[in-house]
């Protein structure tokens, strides 16, 4: 358990640059985060545009995800390798070309393309999946806080960017929604990518925590057993339980994710609610899973990852339960999307943490990126399937019913996983 008393901002005199990074890392996040809570919103308006079926739409971004799930490993070993400045600086603008490209597509063959060929690989590349390699080498005894104030950005962005998607669609239509998208990854990722993201504290004569090494360093931190994890094969990795612990529990929740992402604005569109009180629902949303990150990842720091991610599920899992109700008052829509918000906030920084308590900050890239394939048919699932229900039925209902059973399925894997770096080398030689 971490001293809270050692959480500080400052070392030997000087601010620690690592929290300058953790700012950077969460501008970037709002700029990715726009990406996902935009979609949701321009998905009927697009779908209209492109024939009447959301599916066909939805496919588009489903795509997308699937070939960044596919290009992690890659991506991942490049983190790893590289200068994380090239990943970052190559997503940006595979991204930006590709909100351009949108806004003047016209056939859905066209726009699989897009999504496959530059939104995939280009948002993976600016998401907290390529962050938060930076971030693992900067933190070991914050990772959790430092973690869940990067992804906090992504959730930044889902309190402001469904407004404003709704006034674009008012005001100007989806098409120039996406080049306004654009121009703002452009301008805000190129900059922060040049000037302020720094690879490992060793860049500004810097330690990790801004903790000089010594007899009071955390003996469990990963420098003992890094040697021994890098010259690991991939079969050594798949050997460890809680890689496939972390696989399936993240696959659920990215997978539902992915379905209230992008169908809870419909939902409630199809139940009866306006398109500004549906906004607003998302808002409250978005605002609580930006509050929860930092809980959550306290929590993670304090009381361990297993403790962060069973009171992560928990919320989600009464959200969703209300979400698959047929008739929903708007009060009531409200409190459950603020309880799924705060359960859900925890999805993307807890992935990171665990990954990085089980395999260290050196080879974290590689396992993270080795995760994704594995995760990516469950998680592609939900939001195609989603669209052919309403397609099929004309609502939601369903839909929203079948995420709450993944959440319920996912409680008791978590309740088991042993999420500890000392377990893992032994593990592996078994």
């Amino acid at each position: 358990m971490n001293d809270p008393k050692r959480l500080s901002l400052f070392t030997d005199g000087r601010l620690f640059y690592g929290w300058i990074v953790v700012g950077g890392c969460f501008c970037m996040s709002i700029v990715s985060g726009a990406f996902v809570y935009a979609r949701g919103v321009f998905l009927p308006e697009m779908a209209d545009d492109f024939g009447g079926s959301r599916l066909d739409v939805t496919l588009a971004f489903t795509i997308a995800q699937a070939v960044g799930a596919l290009c992690s490993p890659f991506i991942g070993v490049a983190l790893d390798r590289w200068h994380p400045r090239i990943v970052l600086l190559t997503g940006a603008a595979m991204i930006t070309v590709g909100y351009f490209l949108t806004a003047w597509v016209s056939t859905l063959l066209g726009l699989y393309a897009i999504f496959g060929l530059l939104f995939g690989a280009g948002w993976r590349g600016i998401s907290s999946f390529s962050t938060s390699r930076v971030l693992v080498r900067w933190f070991n005894r914050w990772r959790g806080i430092a973690l869940s104030i990067d992804v906090a950005g992504a959730s930044v962005a889902g309190i402001f960017v469904p407004l404003v998607a709704v006034w674009m669609m008012a005001s100007f239509g989806w098409r120039m929604g996406f080049a306004a998208f654009g121009v703002f990854t452009l301008s805000i990722v190129i900059p922060l990518v040049l000037f302020v993201i720094k690879s490992n504290p060793a860049e500004v004569g810097q330690y990790p925590d801004g903790e000089p090494p010594g007899p009071e360093s955390d003996p469990s931190a990963p420098d003992a057993i890094v040697d021994e994890r890098l010259s690991w094969k991939t079969a050594d990795f798949l050997r460890v339980p809680a890689f496939w612990g972390v696989v399936v529990v993240f696959s659920a929740m990215v997978c539902v994710f992915n379905g209230v992402n992008m169908h809870l604005f419909g939902h409630m569109k199809a139940i009866g609610f306006l398109d500004e009180r549906a906004a607003i629902v998302l808002t409250a949303m978005g605002t609580c899973i930006v509050a929860g990150k930092p809980i959550l990842g306290l929590l993670a720091d304090w009381r361990g990852p297993k403790t962060a991610v069973l009171a992560s599920l928990v919320g989600q899992t009464i959200g969703l339960g209300i979400f698959a109700l047929d008739e929903i008052s708007f009060p009531v829509m409200v409190a459950a999307a603020m309880t799924y918000g705060l359960g859900m906030s925890g999805m993307a920084p807890l992935q990171s943490v665990a990954v990085a308590a089980v395999f260290g900050p050196n080879t974290y890239g590689r396992v993270n990126g080795l995760m994704q394939p594995f995760m990516l048919p469950v998680a592609l699932l939900a939001s195609p399937v989603a669209a052919w229900i309403y397609d099929q039925s004309g609502n939601y209902t369903a839909a929203f019913m079948i995420f709450f059973v993944l959440m319920v399925i996912a409680l008791p894997v978590a309740a088991v996983l042993r999420l500890t770096e000392r377990q893992v080398t032994v593990e592996a030689k078994t």
